[in-house]
């Protein structure tokens, strides 16, 4: 008898992540599993220069808070996040809920059987409130 490649027992189980709500350009929403999420807060410098052209001042000012993550799909037929989506998530009680934007959603989804649908996404939250898509 040959041996099993796999055994599947009750339902497919999905990431250990934040389940989030994504709503598309078109207004329709998206439910995903967020993984393996990074978010980094850059902070840009400026230099004051003096008569002689050396830095006398410098001064640090925080930039736009990026998110990268993996969207783990809860069905096969889940429609795909595209670039424009919000959607709002938690990091810590430190920034609470933040708003934020899809700006890059590359299609890379597998059509292996019994893969399962993932897609990494880039987002940059958003400063003043709900975003214009255009």
């Amino acid at each position: 008898m040959a041996g099993t490649n796999s055994i599947v027992d009750g339902s497919q189980q999905y990431g250990t992540g934040s389940d989030v709500v994504f709503t598309n350009p078109d207004a329709s929403t998206v439910t995903a599993t967020l993984n393996s999420i990074v978010i980094t807060r850059p902070l840009q410098k400026a230099k004051q220069y003096g008569a002689t052209g050396l830095p006398t001042k410098q001064r640090w000012t925080a930039d736009v808070a990026e998110l990268s993550c993996e969207a783990q799909f809860q069905t096969s037929s889940t429609l795909p996040i595209i670039e424009g989506a919000t959607f709002s998530y938690t990091a810590d009680a430190t920034h609470g809920s933040e708003l934020w934007v899809v700006v890059d959603a590359p299609r890379e989804l597998s059509n292996d059987a019994g893969a399962i649908r993932v897609m990494p996404i880039k987002a940059e939250k958003l400063i003043n409130g709900a975003p214009t898509v255009t």
